[in-house]
């Protein structure tokens, strides 16, 4: 039995920048959470899209996570959300050489295989994963 276990603390909606994400079949459990890092300075862009550049950095990883096959190589994925943030940072009027415009996510996406018994994950970033079995963690 596979429990998934969210808890949300949200506050200004606006200002959230966590993005969670899980589908499964018969045979698959594939899901994702990612948390926005935000850009340090206060740019125009994204005051006139209504969205930190933390949210919409899980965002566009978020999308990529749902239109995902199954049985999709997690570290391809996981390039796959690099080249999309790369080239969403290209089209914006910000500077690729200031880290203060910079904007990014760290997440974790992780495949369940149910009848292999297999997890697989990969991460972006300084994110752990955390696996308790169902028997506990013991004495």
């Amino acid at each position: 039995m596979v429990k998934i276990i969210s808890e949300e603390r949200r506050g200004d909606l606006g200002k959230n920048e966590d993005q969670f994400f899980y589908k499964e079949n018969k045979d698959i459990i594939l899901a994702g959470v990612f948390d926005g890092a935000t850009a340090l300075d206060d740019l125009s862009y994204f005051q006139n899209i209504g969205k930190t550049p933390g949210r919409l950095a899980a965002e566009i990883a978020r999308k990529i996570l749902e239109e995902a096959s199954f049985e999709v190589d997690l570290r391809e994925l996981v390039s796959q959300i690099n080249i999309a943030l790369r080239n969403k940072a290209d089209d914006m009027p910000i500077s690729a050489d200031l880290k203060s415009e910079l904007f990014t996510t760290v997440g974790l996406i992780a495949r369940l295989d149910k009848n292999k018994h297999e997890l697989s994950f990969a991460r972006l970033g300084d994110v752990t994963l955390v696996v308790i079995p169902q028997e506990g963690l013991g004495k």
